[in-house]
Parts: C-alpha cells; structure tokens; sequence
C-alpha cells in the first residue's frame, strides 16, 4: 500500500494515478478518497491524480493525537511537498474545504488553483445576520443522531446519506456512504468537527488571491447555499457554480456535469502557467 510521510511520522495513505496537472483531492468528513474514484477516472488519462485518507481514518495512522484542522493542513502540505506537486489544484469537498482554505492561506506558494465544494466561509449557524455553513436544524438533528443511545453509529450514517447528502438517494449509493463512514473512528470524527466548530474563514479569505471555484448544489440543505455565495464573494478571485440538480454531494449527484467543470477549470490554469 502507497504511503506518505505525515506529520509526527505518521503514514498517510494515498493513491496516485496518471500524469500531467497536479490534482489533489480531499475528501469530505465521513468519506475516505474513495469519494473522488469518479473524478480520478474522468482525469487520470491526462492529469495527475492524488487523493489520500485523513489522519485517523480509512488506512491512514490513527495515532493517539490532537485531530484538528490544522493537522488536516499539515498533512495537505505533507503530501503536496512529499509528492514534489507543483501548481496543484487543490479540489476539497464538504469540512475537508475548511483544510482546504487554511492551507492555500498558510502556504500560498503550495496551492494553486482551488475547488471547493459544498463548501462555507465558517462552520455553522449565522453570523451577522448572515446564513451560512450548517444550519442550526441540520445541527440539531445530526445531534440528535448521533447522541441518542438506542442510535447506533451506522444508523445515524444511514439516515445522514438518506436525508441531507444526495438528491436522489438510492439504496446502493447510500450503502457506499456508509460503508465509508464506518472507516472514521467515531472518536476521531468528532475530534475534528469539535476543533472546527468555532473556524470563520471572512477574515483570510480576502488573503487568498488563487483562482477559485465554489460548488454548490442549490438543494443543499446541510452546507446552505447562502453560505457559498459568501464564500464566493469573498475570496478576490472566486466564483459560485452552482448544480441545480444536486445536493450536498454535488460530485456524485451531477457527476458529469462536475467533472466537466473541474476539467475546464484546470485547463484555464494550465493555460495561464504557459
């Protein structure tokens, strides 16, 4: 099995294929880089594709550790570097875009392109009036879920890809979602998201000056819409596209039509480093 060296000697689980534009792929909470298979398919033939299991899930190490955020840029700038990528477009979806937009501020010279999906400029609730990231039903809910004690771990994960995460969601599809989770220690997880909870990216996003794209599926009703035209409007070079037929997982639930912006938005770079 492909491992990195991570932060602390710890081995990152990763999976390269192909070669040409660095692409490198962070998948969301409750996901390993399985998540991204269909975008690494599309662009493998002519882009080089790195994806990679956060620390303390999937089959990276899952040492006795802080599990914050900043581990999660540590381990981006560990692969990136490791990996000798260069101009890389960094795709994250869901909280992985929290790690995304840390890191294109903490290392500006590493990150070149950014694409974030289904992504917020802070965590949760509203802020000056201001919807954005989770909403306080979804919240509660998934609070409600995951703290009941006649709820189990896999019900919950159930009843999240049923509910919040795709648009149409069928037993197979949720099926694979679960049997991702399942790969988050539940402790590891909630370290993550308990480190995340209070992020509020309005300060540093104006400091990001890369190209940027936001996706955003217009059903989604866990990370909300108002949140990314924030998002969007905020990073000096960052644009909202949104995916009228998805929800959260917008690069599974419009597949093609996510590729082929992906792809076109890598090519622009390409052009622009000629």
């Amino acid at each position: 099995m492909p491992y990195i060296d991570g932060p602390g000697g710890t081995d990152v689980y990763f999976e390269e294929f192909g070669s040409g534009p660095a692409v490198l792929f962070v998948n969301a909470g409750l996901a390993t880089h399985a998540e991204w298979e269909h975008q690494v398919a599309a662009l493998a033939a002519d882009h080089r594709t790195v994806t990679f299991d956060w620390l303390g899930t999937g089959a990276s190490s899952k040492p006795n550790v802080a599990y914050t955020a900043q581990l999660l840029v540590d381990t981006i700038a560990a692969i990136i570097n490791g990996l000798g990528l260069e101009n890389v477009t960094v795709v994250a979806q869901g909280i992985g875009a929290h790690g995304a937009i840390l890191a294109a501020e903490q290392h500006p010279d590493l990150v070149g392109r950014l694409v974030l999906v289904s992504g917020a400029p802070w965590y949760g609730g509203d802020r000056d009036g201001q919807p954005g990231g989770f909403s306080e039903e979804f919240s509660k809910w998934w609070l409600d879920q995951v703290s009941s004690e006649s709820t189990t771990s896999v019900e919950a994960y159930d009843a999240l890809g049923r509910n919040y995460l795709f648009r149409h969601p069928s037993d197979a599809v949720v099926g694979w979602f679960v049997a991702g989770a399942v790969q988050w220690p539940l402790v590891v997880f909630n370290a993550y998201c308990s480190d995340m909870a209070e992020l509020d990216h309005r300060q540093r996003l104006p400091r990001i000056r890369v190209p940027a794209i936001v996706a955003q599926g217009r059903h989604d009703n866990k990370q909300r819409y108002e949140g990314a035209s924030v998002l969007a409007e905020l990073l000096p070079q960052g644009r909202l596209v949104t995916f009228e037929e998805s929800s959260h997982m917008v690069n599974l639930d419009e597949m093609a039509l996510f590729n082929d912006t992906l792809r076109a938005f890598i090519a622009e770079g390409a052009v622009s480093h000629k």
